[in-house]
């Protein structure tokens, strides 16, 4: 198992999500806890890579990414990834995701719904 500092997960968060380090910052605050251990961090970041498919863009591994944070298992972030969403005109967020746009939008809506904000 690979050490990860805070800081490095923030950074990576923010890397993989397109958005600042504060924001992502504020976001693993608000996952995992102002106190969240290394050894946790390692655990999410495994999952998460597990769930992302080699060769896919960039874009759609941090949404991957971000999905498995928000919905806390690969099951539940699978169901969301691959269910067309009213917000996207009827297209799954993985197909939304393929452009830039797409991607924006469905962080967006991941972003929401881990804020507990409506979507």
């Amino acid at each position: 198992m690979v050490q990860v500092t805070k800081a490095e997960f923030v950074s990576q968060v923010a890397e993989k999500a397109g958005i600042s380090r504060a924001a992502a910052g504020r976001a693993v605050e608000a996952i995992f806890g102002p106190r969240i251990s290394g050894t946790g961090l390692v655990r999410r970041v495994e999952r998460a890579q597990q769930a992302a498919s080699p060769g896919e863009p960039a874009s759609v591994s941090g949404i991957r990414e971000l999905a498995l944070s928000v919905w806390e298992n690969a099951q539940d972030a699978g169901e969301f990834l691959s269910t067309p969403h009213a917000m996207l005109d009827g297209e799954t967020p993985l197909a939304a995701a393929q452009t830039p746009e797409g991607a924006e939008r469905v962080r967006e809506i991941l972003l929401a719904l881990e804020y507990g904000l409506p979507v």
